[in-house]
């Protein structure tokens, strides 16, 4: 970030003209005209930035109408719920001061300096600056500092740390994701050289698509969701392992799934159907999670569960199936009417084809909300009509 323009937004009188301009009932037009008699293009157009970017943040942060973010700072920013969990974890291991590399705007750290004593490294310094006031903002300024560094080069062992956290960036400038971890920012080869010093106690924050192949043998894998959402993956090393070797994390109930898959058998389709949990399915434990609902599969490769009574579980939803039958398009409509259906919400796992354009072809009157999957039993193609339990 341009160091000027994030001087600017931290200075008071930057800050004084958001706090005028944040609740303004003016257009976007007007709203940009009025800021341009107040102050510079480049500093009007930053303000009209993070007047944006704060409506997008309440997403993620409960004090986001009174934070500064960058716009790629803010897409890569996990939820606070997901921060305070990771940050109750290193607290649990004992950790009482961390270093937050590549701590950008500051997010992570807000809830680290909550808990633990936390030193916030970045290469970019208007960066660093918003991160400073935004740890003022959640009253934990005490507990952050910063370091204007790249981490590649520093000497970490130096620091009075015994732990680190660190999320790479995963897009480029443009917004752009990278999905190959040696084309974040930095390289997963390079966070791997500075586990190999004896700063071993880490998490690393990823995406959750990750390749298995590109996970360090020695990490313990947790994927995480968030009111249903799969939104990332986690890898600890050292004292923050618990012993386990991949784990599924559902917030913000705090649930969580790991041990060994059974075998479990594939069967017909009964009177219930489990759709499990993103964080289950990342995790490859839906297998687990089958044997402890007693329930089977209902295809070797499609992550659905059945069984003939209803059990309640965290980690799945749970359908009460009205009726089978052989999936063609053209007689889908004929099966919704028949079951008085007016809405329908479509689950399609194992079969083409586009939502979108197939809700346009049903055409529904009836009077009823249901469910709709289309799937595999096996490996014959079936419609499933349902009602969420």
């Amino acid at each position: 970030m341009d160091i000027e323009i994030a001087k600017f937004l931290t200075s008071s009188a930057g800050l004084e003209l958001l706090n005028e301009t944040c609740n303004s009932d003016k257009n976007a037009f007007n709203l940009a005209t009025y800021l341009r008699t107040k102050t510079t293009p480049e500093f009007a157009a930053a303000i009209s930035t993070i007047i944006d970017l704060r409506k997008k943040g309440l997403k993620k942060f409960r004090k986001a109408e009174k934070m500064l973010f960058t716009r790629s700072g803010l897409e890569q920013a996990s939820a606070e719920e997901i921060s305070n969990y990771r940050a109750k974890r290193f607290k649990a291991a004992g950790i009482t001061k961390i270093a937050d590399l590549c701590c950008g705007i500051g997010g992570d750290s807000i809830s680290y300096a909550q808990h633990l004593e936390v030193t916030g490294i970045d290469l970019d310094p208007g960066r660093l600056l918003l991160a400073k006031h935004n740890t003022n903002i959640y009253s934990v300024r005490n507990n952050f500092n910063t370091i204007n560094s790249d981490i590649t080069q520093f000497p970490l062992n130096d620091m009075d740390i015994e732990a680190f956290f660190i999320d790479p960036a995963r897009r480029t400038a443009n917004g752009k994701r990278l999905f190959h971890p040696e084309s974040w920012s930095p390289k997963l080869s390079e966070i791997e050289n500075i586990l190999d010093n004896k700063l071993a106690n880490a998490g690393i924050k990823c995406a959750p698509g990750i390749d298995y192949l590109n996970i360090p043998n020695n990490a313990e894998i947790e994927f995480i969701s968030f009111n249903g959402e799969l939104r990332e993956c986690v890898l600890w090393f050292g004292s923050l392992k618990t012993g386990v070797n991949r784990q599924a994390t559902l917030l913000p109930s705090g649930d969580t799934l790991y041990g060994e898959n059974p075998e479990i058998k594939t069967g017909k389709i009964k009177d219930y159907i489990y759709e499990p949990d993103s964080a289950v399915m990342r995790a490859g434990l839906v297998e687990l999670l089958g044997s402890i609902i007693c329930a089977e599969k209902i295809s070797e490769t499609i992550c659905f569960l059945t069984s003939d009574k209803r059990i309640t579980t965290p980690f799945a939803k749970c359908y009460k199936v009205e009726s089978i039958f052989d999936y063609k398009e053209k007689e889908l409509k004929n099966k919704l009417k028949e079951a008085d259906c007016k809405t329908v919400n479509i689950i399609k796992r194992g079969v083409g084809g586009d939502i979108p354009t197939l809700m346009k072809k049903l055409k529904l009157k009836g009077s009823r909300h249901l469910t709709l999957i289309l799937t595999r039993n096996f490996e014959k193609k079936v419609g499933i009509i349902a009602s969420p339990v």
